[in-house]
């Protein structure tokens, strides 16, 4: 009982109120507080610290854990190879016999020098290409020698919006090699960022954005005749 009078004598004398509780025989005072004015006064100071240890939650400074998390994902970078198809001779205008258009002689030694040229920038993670049949056939031996399954993707063939292709890119996997066509590298980008047959850009991808960083050409004459 002495406990009890101790606290609500504590908590009227934080809030202003008076400290004596009076006897049976006493006139209540003018600011009085009863047992049920106790557990009002009890309940609203339960919940105003409750906000208090909310507030004080929040002005928390957050650790450095959490900080260097956010830094590291902001700054977080990959990388992907764009590749343009292999040399396969001159473009057909009906687009049905072009679509089945195959490598040449030269297209095809050069992809059998891909996987070694790629893997010395790049580990592939996967590998995706547009449906045209020579751009599969330029990834095939790459395919074959990292036991990857070839995903073709018809965003990566020729006319497809810009806004398409942006996405596309941006969508593969990290760590992918994507055969597509000089059309489609130069909607990428820009007309003025050249890609020969055979040859590939290593891309960074960061925030959205896709940077070419890296250019890597087709071998030349004298580099298929020493291997």
């Amino acid at each position: 009982m002495v406990h009890a009078r101790q606290r609500r004598g504590n908590l009227a004398a934080q809030h202003g109120l008076p400290t004596r509780w009076r006897t049976r025989d006493e006139a209540a005072p003018h600011h009085s507080l009863g047992p049920r004015g106790l557990r009002r006064l009890e309940a609203t100071v339960a919940a105003t610290e409750g906000v208090r240890e909310e507030e004080d939650h929040r002005r928390s400074p957050q650790p450095a854990r959490s900080v260097a998390q956010g830094a590291y994902l902001m700054a977080a970078v990959d990388q992907i190879i764009v590749l343009r198809h292999a040399r396969a001779g001159r473009k057909l205008a009906d687009r049905s016999k072009d679509f089945k258009r195959g490598l040449d002689r030269t297209g095809r030694e050069d992809a059998l020098r891909l996987p070694r040229i790629i893997e010395a920038h790049l580990r592939p993670e996967a590998i995706v290409s547009s449906p045209f049949r020579r751009c599969v056939q330029t990834v095939e031996p790459l395919a074959g020698d990292l036991d990857l399954l070839i995903v073709e993707d018809e965003r990566f063939a020729p006319g497809i919006s810009e806004r398409s292709v942006r996405e596309a890119f941006l969508e593969v996997p990290a760590g992918s090699v994507v055969s597509t066509h000089g059309e489609v590298i130069g909607c990428l980008f820009d007309e003025r960022v050249k890609c020969a047959k055979g040859a590939f850009w290593v891309v960074e991808r960061r925030s959205g954005k896709l940077s070419p960083s890296l250019y890597v050409g087709t071998p030349t004459r004298a580099q298929r005749s020493k291997s």
